[in-house]
């Protein structure tokens, strides 16, 4: 509309720069005529381009006021709406978590493809989300926070059975989003390699002892349980028990005993399956996302009796036992 006003007084003005414009009536006497009188005189030479001038003036004050206008709503054209800000981030959000994502698969290939995609990515959400609360946002912290929570279970930061990952990550913990990556690298480091072994030949040693456990021994309903569990736990992982400690052990049976009562489970049986898959996958092994098939059997409505239930977990876990085993070599760590 701008340019339209200005080609247009452009136009108008080069009309009257004409020579032969109407009003003017300016013609050339020919050669050897004689000079008659003029037929236009100054005053109306004048008032004409009086008229040209005006005519002008008024464009361009036009063309001023379009131009005010337009700039007045600027801001406006250029404005960012709440809904468009929003599909922005979910975008990048979305491509932050798929950038994740393909780091899972790097680490625990075979782990991600029983997840599949739509399992990968609430794993990933659930890093994003956890990580957080520790001051974690860059690629880098999140992909290592990642990484401990395929080795170590997903709520691996407030497991009792890894203090040194509470004590870096905890409010007292010294130290910005690197630093703290950093340490709980290579807290981990040491974790790892005095429990699950430079070559993971402890962990391996462990999951075989776990799968080849006697089926009678737990199925035992007479058996002690409070003073069987923490040397049961030595037997079947001891390089884990030596580094955990007394206390942490009689801590993890504490805790397996609690949530066996929360969900009306007291056989013996049932209290030690729950007792090896705490010991081994984390404490948070009843919701763990990583491990979907485990929430899955407990809450499973189609199966009344709560001891029938964590009998059916058994039944899971022995087959997860049975293709963990098979499958050693394939990711870089084992769950320890």
């Amino acid at each position: 509309m701008i340019w339209a006003s200005c080609r247009e007084t452009i136009q108008f003005g080069s009309q009257y720069a004409n020579c032969n414009a109407p009003g003017l009536r300016l013609t050339s006497r020919p050669r050897g005529a004689r000079r008659g009188p003029s037929r236009t005189s100054l005053r109306d030479v004048l008032a004409l381009w009086l008229d040209i001038v005006d005519s002008v003036r008024q464009r361009l004050s036009a063309l001023i006021r379009a131009f005010i206008r337009c700039y007045d709503q600027l801001p406006h054209m250029l404005t960012i709406r709440a809904e468009q800000l929003n599909e922005f981030r979910a975008h990048a959000q979305l491509k932050f978590e798929r950038t994740l994502a393909n780091h899972a698969r790097q680490f625990a290939s075979k782990h991600t493809e029983v997840l599949g995609e739509d399992g990968t990515l609430t794993v990933v959400r659930l890093a994003i989300l956890r990580g957080a609360k520790y001051g974690f946002s860059g690629q880098g912290p999140l992909q290592l926070f990642l990484d401990l929570m395929f080795l170590l279970g997903s709520e691996f930061d407030t497991d009792l059975q890894y203090p040194w990952a509470q004590e870096i990550l905890g409010p007292n913990g010294p130290g910005g989003e690197m630093d703290k990556a950093d340490r709980l690298h290579a807290a981990s480091i040491r974790y790892l390699d005095a429990v699950a072994g430079p070559a993971n030949e402890y962990a391996i040693a462990a999951l075989n002892a776990l799968r080849n456990l006697d089926p009678d021994f737990i199925r035992q309903p007479d058996s002690d349980f409070h003073s069987n569990a923490i040397p049961v736990m030595r037997q079947l992982y001891p390089q884990k028990a030596a580094y955990l400690g007394v206390e942490i052990l009689q801590a993890v049976v504490g805790r397996t005993m609690k949530e066996c009562k929360k969900r009306s489970v007291q056989t013996i049986p049932s209290l030690w399956v729950l007792l090896f898959l705490n010991y081994s996958l984390g404490h948070a092994i009843t919701r763990d996302p990583l491990y979907p098939w485990v929430s899955k059997a407990l809450e499973d409505t189609r199966t009344a009796n709560p001891e029938a239930r964590v009998q059916q977990l058994a039944n899971k876990a022995r087959i997860y036992l049975e293709r963990a085993s098979d499958y050693l070599g394939g990711d870089k760590r084992v769950q320890v």
